[in-house]
């Protein structure tokens, strides 16, 4: 469900912020669904942080996908300062930082 987020933003090129929030809408609206009457908040802070970690470790071996772009794309979807905002942007920044630093390692850029 994660990755039909981020592909939607994407490869359909939304920009709009209305359009952003109703796809973060749609996607959490799935995972409710998915969750049932077992959905608390908690889940719903993972599924934020889980589109974090995708998009800052979005496999790209041809280099189409600029993650700093995808991630600021994905943060028009939520009003800033917010707690949904700041556990994405948490979770991206975590990630992204690790990806980096695994591909330095590699001796490899993206």
């Amino acid at each position: 469900m994660a990755l039909s987020l981020i592909y939607l933003v994407q490869s359909f090129d939304i920009t709009q912020e209305i359009s952003i929030k109703r796809a973060w809408n749609a996607y959490l609206k799935l995972v409710e669904t998915h969750h049932g009457d077992r959905m608390e908040v908690g889940k719903e802070k993972d599924a934020i942080r889980l589109v974090g970690e995708m998009a800052a470790r979005v496999p790209d071996p041809e280099n189409k996908i600029n993650p700093e772009t995808l991630y600021k794309k994905l943060m028009k979807g939520f009003a800033e300062g917010t707690s949904d905002s700041d556990s994405f942007k948490k979770s991206y920044e975590e990630h992204r930082i690790r990806k980096l630093g695994e591909a330095e390692g590699a001796g490899l850029k993206n």
